[in-house]
């Protein structure tokens, strides 16, 4: 396998675009998670009927916390983003124009980008890939 640093820079197809699914929606997890906690934090302490349950924690802002640190859709958006976060902490500026170029703008044009960040198209797609394969690294993917 051909490696840069200690980057791997083959990896399996079906995790490839995986992680790039990810990377493409981590704006939106960002917007999401932030929609739920409010969700969360804004529903209502009533009870259906008015009545007082015994099987329910009867302190609101209890169960709010409860059902923000239990919540699976922010659990799962949040470790994409600690993971994201993390790996372009770790990389260099290249890495990180690349990311926000393709995955936050949402561009496609990857010659362009390339000429853009004056580097070649296959310079261009080591990073890329580079990138991609730290994010699966970060979430303990086998590539």
């Amino acid at each position: 396998m051909q490696e840069d640093g200690d980057v791997k820079l083959k990896i399996n197809k079906v995790v490839y675009k995986y992680i790039e699914y990810e990377l493409y929606h981590y704006e939106q997890y960002k917007e999401e998670i932030q929609i739920e906690r409010e969700r969360i934090l804004d529903s209502s302490s009533s009870l259906s009927n008015g009545m007082p349950r015994s099987n329910v924690i009867s302190n609101p802002t209890e169960r709010k916390g409860i059902s923000l640190v239990e919540s699976t859709s922010i659990l799962a958006m949040q470790r994409i983003i600690r993971a994201v976060d993390n790996t372009l902490k770790r990389l260099t500026p290249m890495h990180k124009q690349i990311f926000n170029m393709c995955y936050v703008e949402g561009r496609d044009d990857r010659f362009k980008i390339s000429d853009e960040l004056h580097v070649s198209y296959e310079t261009f797609n080591r990073y890329k890939v580079a990138l991609i394969v730290c994010v699966a690294k970060e979430l303990g993917i086998n590539i």
